[in-house]
């Protein structure tokens, strides 16, 4: 009995020190989106990626963070090609989640120029994104303003 005790003990304090075993089970349910400030956080990865995505014109794996059923319309316009236009930089200048946070609006300021023109110039986009447990974060609508306009 007390060798039992002795190599409880033993276990509990290996452990204690050796970090908590539950940690990669908690991010793993952070990551599917329960609750509305794991959506909210989910998406702030899932805009950097999207952003990622357009700058290296990678329109495989663009395309499988836009609705299946808007893909024909947003994704001639998300891939610009390189010859004619280059994305440098997209952020989020405003992003405004609805109450239970499956809906999210998304103002982003793009930094980009055109070829052969080379002068750097900013444009808004107005982006709608809508959650799902299946697939998480996609993106359902983009509308592009001026600068001058937004």
């Amino acid at each position: 009995m007390r060798q039992i005790l002795k190599i409880a003990l033993f276990s509990g304090i290996i452990m204690v020190f050796s970090g908590c075993f539950l940690a990669p089970t908690i991010s793993a349910v952070k990551e599917l989106g329960l609750s509305p400030a794991d959506r909210q956080a989910a998406l702030q990865k899932q805009l950097k990626e999207f952003n990622d995505l357009r700058y290296w014109g990678n329109k495989t794996t663009l395309s499988g963070l836009v609705l299946p059923e808007e893909k024909n319309r947003l994704l001639p316009n998300l891939i610009v090609s390189s010859e004619t236009r280059r994305l440098l930089e997209g952020k989020v200048d405003f992003l405004d989640f609805s109450p239970d946070s499956r809906q999210a609006f998304v103002r982003a300021k793009i930094k980009y120029y055109d070829v052969p023109v080379f002068i750097v110039q900013d444009r808004y986009e107005t982006q709608e994104w809508v959650f799902s447990l299946s697939d998480g974060w996609l993106l359902k609508d983009i509308k592009e303003t001026t600068a001058s306009n937004a």
